[in-house]
């Protein structure tokens, strides 16, 4: 696995990966350090550095060491974030940047939950409450000094007087000093009620929250008893801020001081009403460091906004990266969430819509506002809610189709809508939803769509590109196509591929994929505005090329390859369609690609069988890239039968062991695997084949000291012969290149890197061989 300085922006490295941090409308913590502010949204880490006005997230590829991030605590008198994951995991961050595993509680043997609650400090000693028990770790040496494993819950600690207060099962203890960590039954009992979050301010007073009403708590250690005091209402934690606890929730704040005395403030109606505020107090005059699914900003206590909120540089996705697409007419990816899978791992007709436009590394918020789009179905309750996938217009840049739950389709340029088509412009009737989960966009431009409603209406049908001008679709545009025996309510990972190759180019597959599990071809005859010659096949059973039974199968994802071969991802590995339209014949086999086990048998394994394949792509040499719902993602030869590699959390950079969505960059050498963490681009060694070798490039050029990399040669047609000579035209090493690009690693013959000097790239088409100069690379040394 290559690693190594990965740049922001523009094309990722061969071998190398980019995360995109999320940030999604699930805003949880902020932080007010010494130099930063810390921030978690959507499970993901933000540092803001108060000098620069940057914002750095945090993740795998440039340090962290796991995924989702639980909660954060920081250390003022250390200068130490602490970073609870949610399997146990810890990581400490110092105010250098230096960032330090902790994995003694992921790696244990003897715990069963991992989840982590709360953490407090102690001088040098940190404190980790957990679902398991309670650990306390030296933050000088990074160790584990003393565990205690009660398998019940802690769920808060904290420090008060030298002493170890703690909420066990609902009930308040404390630890004398002489006791140990992991001799619970002589911890004593304060209170018979326990707290969710709790910090003391002074040796005797803390301030406690139990997730509906807020306390201060006296302890009276001599005695062995506390006593409550409710203060305030619900706080989503307490947290200490200038030797003070503060407790927020979205609508107010209140900060106490030692004596339990309670001042409290109203978040400004402009900051609560961007939704989802979490709040940080940095002094004592009430002034705060705020998130929202705006960004991170700041007030003053008289409520004023002296720094606007802004995001980070992230996606902005709400539960996932569920869908992801290509803009044919440009260099835009666009990804969002989704409303419903046919396996019911998600199932959020009623969450925000969620829509990012990436480009060259950066992202960008395109998401429609709800009081911009047209809603008309009451049951929305005024909200742009969550779409199904994405379909990209052909003609048009920036033009996108999402069908959705309750609105039907609709059409979004730029993130604004452009038009609508519902039960008042389609042949569809509304009954409490008019759902679409499938849209799509075939050669010559028609807008597919399949939907239901309520009642179990089925609409499948055809809007063409001519009848397509934005406010002006009426129902009698639209080819309603009747096939017979297709079509189930509630199908809820619906596929629509429209064939792209010359052979099959009117060819459309479309799959329910879950009730029915059944599998259309549909041939659309001379032309798709008259249905007269159409022709189609329904199935659900298949048969492979040894005559074996195989279904019914879920489907859940298909691709067409180069060569016109449509790959289907199932929850039984995979299967092929090589020719798509011999489908229309009852009889036609598919082929369940065999992997031959290479150990001196003739045995061989169906490709990913047993495994649920979730999503299909295909690279630039016609590779084969398969997610899986548990095991990441494989890369196999382009005719399926050996596989490459298999790129999960334990070997890379995959937030997650499960795929939600793949692509393969049609233009470039990017694959893009969307989880419910987020998008990470991988950049495979391979481009899409050129038509002529007018745009040949190296890069990078020229090669500088200490680039440990390959040169990638692209702009290059299938299967190129390059080779690489010196200033005499000594030729010393030659490849084939896989799809549009060659790779170089900067080696002469004998296997140490080349001189100082200037080398000349020759390429020839496969089969002609005439090789010409095509362009030079210069290396320093």
């Amino acid at each position: 696995m290559m690693t190594g300085t990965m740049p922001l922006y523009g094309d990722v490295p061969v071998g190398e990966w980019r995360y995109y941090n999320n940030y999604g409308p699930d805003t949880y913590k902020v932080i007010d350090c010494k130099d930063k502010v810390y921030y978690v949204c959507d499970r993901n880490l933000y540092g803001y550095d108060k000098k620069s006005g940057e914002t750095y997230g945090y993740n795998l590829v440039n340090g962290l060491n796991d995924v989702v991030v639980d909660n954060i605590f920081y250390n003022n008198a250390s200068g130490l974030l602490v970073v609870l994951y949610d399997n146990g995991n810890i990581d400490v961050i110092t105010d250098a940047g230096d960032i330090v595993n902790v994995g003694d509680i992921k790696d244990a043997s003897n715990i069963g939950d991992r989840s982590l609650n709360d953490v407090a400090f102690s001088g040098s000693d940190c404190y980790v409450a957990g679902n398991f028990g309670i650990v306390r770790i030296d933050l000088k040496n990074f160790l584990v000094k003393e565990s205690a494993v009660f398998n019940r819950p802690v769920s808060a600690v904290t420090v008060a007087d030298g002493k170890l207060v703690v909420s066990i099962d609902g009930c308040l203890m404390y630890k004398p000093f002489d006791v140990r960590l992991s001799d619970i039954d002589r911890y004593v009992v304060l209170d018979q009620s326990g707290a969710v979050s709790m910090e003391a301010v002074s040796d005797r007073l803390m301030i406690a929250t139990d997730g509906k009403d807020s306390y201060s708590v006296e302890l009276d250690f001599a005695e062995g008893r506390a006593v409550k005091k409710r203060i305030a209402g619900a706080s989503d934690y307490v947290m200490i801020c200038d030797g003070k606890a503060l407790l927020a929730n979205r609508d107010e704040y209140g900060i106490v001081d030692a004596s339990g005395t309670v001042k409290t403030y109203k978040i400004p109606e402009n900051v609560r009403k961007q939704g989802n505020t979490r709040c940080h107090s940095i002094t004592s005059d009430g002034s705060m460091w705020y998130i929202n699914t705006c960004g991170l900003g700041h007030f003053t206590a008289e409520g004023v906004v002296d720094v606007l909120p802004a995001r980070p540089q992230a996606t902005f996705l709400d539960t996932g990266a569920w869908y992801i697409a290509a803009d044919p007419l440009n260099d835009k990816i666009y990804v969002s969430n989704r409303s419903s899978r046919n396996d019911l791992r998600f199932y959020n007709e009623n969450g925000p819509m969620t829509l990012t436009e990436i480009e060259a590394g950066f992202t960008r918020d395109v998401t429609p506002a709800s009081d911009e789009v047209t809603l008309r179905n009451h049951n929305s309750g005024g909200r742009l809610k969550t779409g199904f996938n994405i379909a990209v217009d052909r003609k048009e840049e920036g033009v996108i189709y999402i069908g959705t739950w309750y609105e039907g389709i609709f059409r979004f340029k730029d993130g604004r809508q452009t038009d609508k088509y519902d039960w008042t412009n389609m042949p569809a009737e509304l009954d409490y939803i008019l759902a679409f989960p499938a849209v799509a966009i075939d050669l010559q431009n028609n807008l597919w769509c399949y939907g239901y409603n309520a009642k179990g209406d089925i609409t499948i049908a055809v809007l063409p590109d001519s009848r397509r001008t934005p406010g002006s679709v009426a129902a009698t545009d639209w080819i309603v196509l009747d096939i017979d025996g297709f079509g189930s309510f509630d199908a809820r990972n619906t596929i629509i591929l429209p064939c792209m190759s010359p052979q099959n180019k009117d060819i459309v597959l479309i799959s329910d994929g879950y009730r029915d599990r059944n599998l259309v071809t549909y041939h659309t005859g001379a032309n798709v505005e008259s249905t007269s010659d159409d022709r189609y096949n329904v199935r659900n059973m298949f048969y492979d090329q040894d005559g074996k039974p195989f279904g019914p199968v879920c489907i859940f994802a298909m691709a067409e390859d180069k060569s016109g071969a449509v790959w289907v991802g199932t929850d039984n590995g995979v299967f092929v369609i090589k020719h798509p339209a011999d489908m229309l014949d009852v009889s036609c086999p598919i082929e369940r690609v065999k992997v031959p086990r290479n150990d001196g048998t003739s045995y061989a394994d169906y490709l990913l069988g047993n495994m649920s394949v979730t999503a299909v792509s295909v690279d630039g040499s016609n590779r084969k890239w398969l997610g899986t719902n548990t095991s990441g993602v494989y890369v196999v030869s382009a005719d399926g039968k050996e596989i490459l590699y298999n790129f999960n959390t334990d070997n890379g950079f995959l937030p997650s062991d499960e795929v939600l969505s793949l692509l393969c960059d049609p233009r470039g050498n990017s694959v893009y695997i969307g989880t419910r963490a987020g998008v990470v681009e991988y950049g495979c060694d391979a481009l899409p084949a050129a038509e002529d070798y007018s745009e040949i490039s190296a890069y990078p050029n020229p090669v500088r000291t200490g680039y440990s990399g390959d040169v990638v040669i692209k702009g290059l047609k299938e299967g190129s012969l390059v080779k690489i000579a010196d200033a005499a035209g000594n030729v010393f090493y030659q490849t084939r290149s896989q799809g549009g690009m060659a790779r170089w690693n900067v080696t002469s013959a004998s296997g140490r890197r080349v001189a100082t000097g200037v080398y000349y790239v020759l390429v020839s088409s496969a089969g002609s061989g005439h090789e010409s100069v095509v362009t030079k690379i210069l290396v320093v040394n």
